[in-house]
């Protein structure tokens, strides 16, 4: 991944024309509002995110993390979409967006129909088949057929162990 002190990036889909994509490091701070002691400093994070990938003024669509395998289109910018963990668009001026703590982000592309999607993984969605349904999503919805997908940074197995009994749904 490309890397600034805000954003890391996909290398191979960071100069895609038309989509902007980057996950966001602790140099702009925590951007997750579930369990932010002050809410204010959250948003401020999320400001910055938006700035230094040249987003400035664009009120983003927010994934509900649901940890399972719904998708879903968006074609207005800004609130949230509850109950998916995945959500995509091919309308300029949307942004979707995501927090990720032990899970992963998943970005997909499909430079000729221009749909760019977002993919909330975790171990329960990718037991689900969440990317699965997003690409199908994309295919279906969209007659997708040139995706190009790229996963973000996520929490080590040193850090966050799953039990036996996780590792044995797989």
């Amino acid at each position: 991944m490309r890397t600034t002190p805000a954003v890391l990036m996909v290398p191979e889909l960071a100069d895609e024309p038309g989509f902007v994509h980057g996950f966001s490091t602790l140099a702009v701070g925590s951007v997750g509002l579930k369990h932010a002691p002050d809410p204010g400093l959250v948003l401020g994070a999320r400001k910055a995110f938006l700035h230094a990938l040249d987003l400035d003024g664009v009120e983003p669509t927010t994934i509900g993390s649901v940890h399972g395998a719904e998708v879903a289109r968006v074609d207005e910018p800004g609130g949230a979409v509850d109950d998916v963990d995945a959500l995509f668009t091919d309308r300029t001026g949307v942004a979707i967006f995501a927090t990720y703590a032990d899970c992963y982000p998943i970005v997909l592309w499909d430079p000729e129909k221009r749909v760019a999607g977002l993919v909330h993984a975790g171990w329960r969605g990718t037991q689900a088949g969440v990317s699965a349904a997003a690409a199908r999503f994309m295919r279906d919805e969209y007659g997708c057929r040139h995706i190009r997908a790229g996963i973000g940074p996520g929490i080590c197995g040193r850090c966050y162990e799953v039990g036996g009994e996780v590792a044995a749904k797989f």
